[in-house]
């Protein structure tokens, strides 16, 4: 994976509590659904764009007992998660973050989960909206978003 998603889900997350991870060479929508079935995941880590193809084999995944979905690498478009929902079953996991910071530090979980909107900063990380000179901005605003946590490239 060309992004730091690729490490924290699929391999520092699963070895944190003691996990096994199941890596795919290529990972073609059918050969996810494949994996999942074969391997008995419970956690898929993918870009949304995955998500709206893999949607489609809902019945299948459903079948396969899995539990969560984390997708993260770009925006979650509201149509993918209502899709991603009606067809599976499962509440999708928006991971948002900054490469730098080496996991999804802004997550909307499966009980936050609104359309639209990205989810509340994990404790230990704070993340306001700042205008150019660092300032932070009030609510409603056009801004950059800036993260500072315990992790990360300095």
């Amino acid at each position: 994976m060309g992004f730091i998603f690729g490490l924290g889900g699929p391999r520092l997350f699963p070895l944190a509590v003691g996990a096994s991870t199941v890596l795919l060479e290529k990972a073609s929508p059918q050969q996810v659904v494949n994996a999942i079935a074969q391997y008995h995941a419970t956690v898929l880590f993918t870009a949304p764009t995955s998500c709206s193809v893999v949607a489609a084999h809902g019945a299948k995944l459903r079948a396969a007992g899995w539990k969560r979905c984390v997708s993260a690498g770009e925006s979650l478009p509201a149509a993918t998660r209502t899709l991603w929902r009606g067809t599976t079953g499962i509440e999708l996991i928006d991971g948002n973050a900054a490469t730098e910071l080496l996991h999804s530090v802004i997550p909307a979980g499966a009980t936050q989960a609104r359309p639209g909107a990205t989810g509340k900063p994990v404790p230990g990380y704070i993340a306001p909206l700042v205008d150019d000179a660092g300032q932070a901005l009030p609510p409603d605003s056009v801004g950059r978003l800036a993260v500072k946590g315990p992790t990360g490239c300095r």
